[in-house]
């Protein structure tokens, strides 16, 4: 039987990710050019989560895990395979970048999100979503499945909360999608803007009800749950896409905004404001 937990501490990632990644601190992770997909900006980020082990994680392509995730993946071996290496000693040595296996190129210009969903698209499970970006499956195993649906209820796509560790999150969209060949299935694919907003069913569904306005899933449900005279509406993508959020379902409405206690999110509210006057 493999200890998996004593071969993690006795193999620090960060000692083993640098055997094949250059690596540069910043602030308290390291940062470098992703090993698992192809890119001119660093987003491949090793980081102390939690637990208190390293985790990796990237946030073009979204490749994450511990050291044997990382070996197992950049060799191209299952963890077994990965765990025998480590044991072994069987690296690179420090110093001499050994090339991972070329990545796949990038399909995903090449997907393209149905929306709404067809009636008859395969229920989604999440650890069977597929990365364009990486041209493969990947596991997601989600905190949390936000749904967006229109105002008529047809299901437009997922928002997946993925906790990373040490505070850090990622929250993909996954939509149904189309790609090369025909093929459909679902994939870590956002559409394109504007984004619809979450709660479109509820609020046509009550026309006459004030709207509170918050800003990402986990409040929308906190909002859901014990704010029931409202109806709860926020937007996809976080404040960075507020710019690009579908408003016009708010106008004419009366709205409350509540913002988080950060700076993002109460520019967010204002903007959503202005644009709502501006209209």
């Amino acid at each position: 039987m493999i200890d998996f937990a004593a071969i993690r501490n006795q193999n620090p990632l960060l000692d083993v990710v640098s055997r094949y990644v250059e690596l540069k601190r910043k602030g308290n992770s390291y940062v470098g050019l992703c090993a698992f997909h192809g890119e001119k900006t660093p987003s491949f980020t090793v980081f102390n989560s939690r637990d208190g082990l390293m985790r990796y994680h990237c946030f073009g392509c979204g490749a994450s895990g511990d050291v044997v995730d990382f070996l197992s993946e950049i060799e191209g071996v299952d963890a077994t395979e990965a765990c025998k290496r480590l044991s072994a000693g069987a690296l690179p040595h420090i110093g001499t970048f050994k090339p991972p296996i070329p990545p796949p190129p990038d399909e995903s210009s090449l997907w393209k999100p149905i929306v709404p969903v067809p009636d008859d698209a395969p229920a989604y499970d999440p650890s069977k979503t597929f990365n364009p970006i990486r041209g493969k499956i990947v596991r997601y195993q989600p905190v949390r499945t936000d749904v967006y649906r229109d105002a008529s209820g047809r299901l437009l796509c997922y928002v997946v909360r993925i906790e990373l560790g040490d505070g850090q999150k990622i929250c993909p969209t996954v939509t149904f999608c189309s790609g090369p060949g025909g093929i459909k299935q679902w994939a870590a694919k956002r559409m394109q803007p504007p984004y619809p907003l979450l709660g479109l069913d509820a609020l046509a569904a009550r026309p006459n009800d004030c709207v509170l306005l918050v800003s990402g899933e986990k409040c929308w449900q906190v909002a859901e749950q014990h704010m029931e005279n409202f109806v709860a509406i926020s937007w996809l993508g976080g404040d960075q896409a507020v710019g690009s959020a579908d408003i016009t379902p708010l106008k004419n409405r009366y709205i409350v905004y509540w913002p988080d206690a950060d700076p993002s999110s109460k520019r967010s509210m204002i903007d959503v404001h202005n644009r709502i006057g501006a209209n």
